[in-house]
């Protein structure tokens, strides 16, 4: 008998305001991303991507210790780090981010525990 795996599409996010209410309500750390980002290159103490390298889909998490944004938090700009810390963090503006999820290039995740 064959399992059926269950594909998850992500949140459909239609607005800034709905990512932004979205944070706002479950918490920064409970919304995740899974985003195209490159492989970090190191040499010596520089890291750096190469734009010839593929885009590869990472998990990432809002890196809000590196967040520079303005008044409301994350309404302009959102930074996202990668669980695995070979591949760069990326910098959205949140209009941006909205956009890709909608053409499905960045997946938006709600992580709530069951108790």
């Amino acid at each position: 008998m064959k399992k059926e795996t269950k594909k998850d599409d992500g949140l459909k996010i239609e607005t800034t305001d709905q990512l932004l209410d979205i944070i706002e309500k479950y918490g920064a750390d409970r919304v995740f991303f899974r985003i195209p980002t490159r492989p970090l290159r190191n040499i010596l103490f520089l890291s750096y991507t190469s734009s010839s390298d593929e885009q590869i889909a990472q998990m990432a998490y809002i890196d809000e210790e590196k967040d520079t944004s303005v008044g409301r938090r994350f309404s302009y700009k959102i930074r996202l780090q990668p669980f695995n810390p070979n591949y760069a963090s990326q910098r959205y503006y949140t209009s941006d981010l909205v956009q890709l999820a909608r053409d499905g290039v960045v997946k938006i995740l709600l992580h709530i525990p069951v108790t």
